[in-house]
């Protein structure tokens, strides 16, 4: 479990860079505060829904991967030459 909870974190620290990286060049603020507001807005939006806030944008981002993947499927389709 020690090992579980080291990796989930590692993880955490990672999205949670990554979310300030993109705040701070869209909001042009400097990465360390964005990466605070990051984790305070994670940690607001799972307060706010629980487990029910996860499932429901689990659902979404995989309809959007599927509407994505099947787009690019019809485009692929019809602008590659037949080979």
């Amino acid at each position: 479990s020690l090992c579980t909870i080291t990796s989930f974190l590692c993880l955490l620290a990672g999205n949670l860079v990554g979310m300030g990286t993109i705040l701070s060049y869209v909001l042009n603020m400097s990465q360390a505060a964005a990466i605070w507001m990051s984790a305070a807005l994670v940690l607001l939006y799972t307060i706010a829904g629980g487990l029910f806030s996860v499932a429901y944008t689990d659902v979404l981002q995989a309809a959007i991967g599927w509407i994505g993947s099947i787009t690019l499927a019809f485009y692929m389709r019809s602008n590659v030459d037949n080979v």
